[in-house]
């Protein structure tokens, strides 16, 4: 993970940051990953209105899952100060991971489009690689051609403006986005295996 994300070596004070949109969603394996590494994660609970970590404090964001969808602002004000910050964020250049909602808010922000998935993806799926794009860095290798991952979405997001398109399902098309490589967007659930 280390290489695809270029996260470099820890400074004082900086750790992993995770937002967090329910108490089911966490990174799970992604932690435990990180603890082998002796990297720091501060799980942040966005549903709570905890608030965003310094920029400056931030080795990596990782966006998590949750069960709403990025445009529901009425239900769920805080998305908005979320998107804001995630933005902040990819403009400072700092290494970010989303996962399922996480992907669709970091789409979002970059100028891609969420909408509703004609047919919902619940349980294991096999995806593919799009081999039409490469990716232009040495982490391209760290892609395989096939897949077998966990799946449980309604929504899907486009490929943003300069991204990578990595992924696809026969029934979702758009399942991973790499941009500039050092933010990736991933509509599966890695964090469970």
């Amino acid at each position: 993970m280390s290489e695809i994300l270029k996260i470099e070596p820890l400074s004082k004070g900086k750790y992993v940051v995770a937002l967090e949109h329910a108490p089911y969603e966490t990174p799970c394996y992604i932690t435990s990953w990180l603890a082998s590494q002796s990297i720091p994660v501060k799980e942040i609970k966005v549903w709570e209105r905890e608030p965003f970590p310094d920029h400056n404090e931030v080795l990596l964001l990782i966006i998590m899952g949750g069960p709403m969808n990025i445009y529901e602002h009425d239900i769920f004000p805080w998305l908005i100060s979320e998107k804001k910050y995630i933005k902040e964020i990819i403009d400072l250049l700092i290494p970010v991971l989303g996962i399922c909602l996480g992907a669709q808010l970091i789409a979002d922000v970059l100028g891609g489009v969420v909408t509703r998935l004609p047919v919902p993806e619940f349980g294991w799926t096999h995806i593919c690689r799009n081999n039409e794009h490469k990716i232009q860095s040495e982490i391209d290798h760290l892609f395989p051609n096939t897949l077998e991952i966990f799946q449980w979405h309604q929504d899907t997001f486009s490929i943003p403006e300069k991204a990578v398109h990595l992924y696809s399902s026969q029934t979702c098309t758009n399942q991973a986005f790499i941009y500039a490589d050092f933010v990736i967007g991933l509509q599966f659930h890695p964090e469970l295996y």
